[in-house]
């Protein structure tokens, strides 16, 4: 075991189940390095509560020109700023399949509620900002409770799966689990989030799962990745 993981699980034990402080090893940013020209990167700066930070989406949209995923979720829609954001820098075949709550009354009972500071869940505008984008025909809106949602068709097929859906710790606990099964040999996860003031039992469950994963949080963001089968970006 590494001194990172030993020092993240003794520091663990110690702050007990209530733990929430951002103990995971940081990496740099694909910023840091010339991996993308600018000039190929496509973001739409989209301020508000439960959006990406600029420099999160300048971060995200680097990942996804420098890998060239074919096929990828998210879990958690929204509005759909980052589902655009994906489509948008990807490669022209691919596509997104974006998960959130049916935006109905009836629709937005969900396992676990959410009792943390929050956006709306179940919002009637899920998925507005790309319906008439020139991306949405990359996009396939999917609804349902994540925590209880049939995965399985698309199990091992995903090349990115971007999870920032209910920050209940139990649903990000099925969040993640799922997004370990829908990954490939290779392939990357990445988790939002991962701070202690919006999402503390992210962070508690990104923590106690980084305890058997390598997973890394990208410096300057609240993004936890972890890659499968390689290394790098």
């Amino acid at each position: 075991m590494s001194f990172a993981r030993r020092f993240l699980r003794i520091a663990l034990r110690l702050k007990g189940q209530k733990a929430a402080t951002e103990f995971l090893p940081e990496i740099r940013s694909p910023l840091d390095s010339e991996l993308v020209p600018d000039e190929w990167i496509k973001i739409r700066p989209i301020p508000g509560p439960g959006m990406l930070r600029l420099v999160e989406q300048v971060v995200l949209a680097t990942i996804v020109v420098r890998r060239r995923p074919s096929i990828m979720f998210e879990i958690g829609t929204y509005l759909g700023a980052s589902s655009v954001l994906l489509a948008a820098n990807c490669l022209p075949h691919a596509r997104v399949y974006t998960l959130d709550l049916q935006p109905t009354k009836e629709g937005r009972a969900t396992k676990f509620p959410q009792t943390a500071k929050s956006i709306t869940v179940g919002s009637p505008r899920v998925g507005e900002l790309f319906r008439n984008s020139p991306f949405s025909h990359k996009i396939v809106q999917l609804f349902g409770d994540s925590a209880t949602y049939d995965f399985s068709p698309y199990f091992g097929r995903m090349d990115l799966v971007f999870v920032d859906g209910n920050h209940q710790y139990d649903n990000v606990k099925a969040d993640s689990y799922n997004a370990l099964k829908l990954m490939p040999p290779r392939g990357m996860i990445i988790w939002h989030d991962y701070e202690t003031e919006y999402g503390p039992d992210v962070v508690r469950c990104l923590n106690e799962l980084g305890l058997s994963l390598p997973l890394r949080r990208i410096r300057d963001t609240r993004f936890v990745t972890y890659t499968k089968g390689e290394v790098g970006w």
